[in-house]
C-alpha cells in the first residue's frame, strides 16, 4: 500500500468515526497522525467534517496542519473557529503562514485575532503582514538564525544543531527489521550451501575442501546483498 493510498485510508477511517460520533477514537488516530496526512485528509472531507475534528487536536499540530491547506480551506476552517481558538493557533504558527491566514480576514478581525496573542509573539505576523504579500517580505519566514562570520563550519553547525526542531516518529522505521530478516537469511543460505556444495563436489570426484570454500564465500556474498536489497525494496513498497 502506497502513501496515497493510506492518506485516502485515513480519511475514510475519520469518516467513520465521526459517523459514530466516536470522540476518543478520533483524538487517538488525529494526534499520532503527521501533519500532512492530516492535511490531506483534511482536503478530503467536507466543511462539516472538518470543523468537528480540528478541536480535537492539540495546538501546535492543528496548527501545522492549517498551514499544509491550501488558503482557501485554511480561510474556510479559521471562519469556522471562535477567535481565542484562532488566535491560540496563529500564535503557534509560522509568521509566514499566520500572515497567509491572517491576509484573508476582514480588518477588524485581524486586530481582535491579534489583540488575543502576546504582543511579543504577534509582532513576527505584523511584520510580515505589512509587506505586499507578492514580495520577499511577504512571503518569507521572519524567524531565522544568524552566525558571526568569524567561526568556522563546525561552529556553525553546532550552533545550528541547538535549536534543531525535535522530530516525532509517526512512522515505524524497519531497518532493524529488514536486517535482521537479510541475516537470518544469509545464515540459512550459507548453512544450504555448506551443506550442498560439498557433496556436490565430492560427487564428481572434487576434494571439497579445496573446491567449495571461495565457491561457498562468494555465493553467499552476492546472495546477502541481492536479498536485502530485495527485502529493503519489498519493505518500502509495503509502507509507501
Amino acid at each position: 500500500m502506497n502513501l496515497a493510498k493510506k492518506r485516502e485510508g485515513l480519511a475514510e477511517t475519520v469518516g467513520e468515526l465521526l459517523a459514530f460520533n466516536d470522540e476518543r477514537g478520533l483524538w487517538l488516530i488525529l494526534n499520532r497522525r503527521h501533519r500532512a496526512d492530516l492535511g490531506r485528509c483534511c482536503a478530503q472531507l467536507n466543511d462539516s467534517h472538518r470543523r468537528r475534528i480540528f478541536p480535537l487536536l492539540a495546538d501546535e499540530l492543528a496548527a501545522d496542519v492549517l498551514a499544509e491547506l491550501d488558503t482557501l480551506t485554511m480561510f474556510d476552517v479559521a471562519e469556522d473557529l471562535a477567535e481565542g481558538d484562532l488566535s491560540g493557533l496563529v500564535e503557534a504558527m509560522e509568521p509566514d503562514d499566520a500572515a497567509d491566514l491572517l491576509g484573508e480576514l476582514r480588518t477588524e478581525e485581524l486586530e481582535r485575532v491579534l489583540g488575543l496573542i502576546p504582543v511579543q509573539e504577534a509582532e513576527p505576523s505584523r511584520e510580515v503582514l505589512s509587506h505586499d504579500e507578492d514580495i520577499g517580505g511577504g512571503i518569507m519566514n521572519s524567524r531565522l538564525l544568524t552566525v558571526g562570520e568569524g567561526g568556522n563550519v563546525a561552529a556553525v553547525i553546532a550552533y545550528l544543531r541547538q535549536w534543531r526542531d525535535d522530530e516525532q516518529l509517526f512512522y515505524l522505521y524497519v531497518l532493524d527489521a529488514c536486517i535482521g530478516v537479510a541475516m537470518l537469511a544469509a545464515i540459512l543460505f550459507s548453512a544450504a550451501l555448506g551443506l550442498l556444495v560439498p557433496l556436490f563436489f565430492r560427487s564428481i570426484g572434487l576434494d571439497p575442501a579445496v573446491a567449495s570454500g571461495l565457491l561457498i564465500t562468494t555465493l553467499s556474498d552476492v546472495f546477502s546483498l541481492a536479498n536485502y536489497f530485495a527485502i529493503a525494496i519489498i519493505s518500502l513498497h509495503v509502507l509507501f
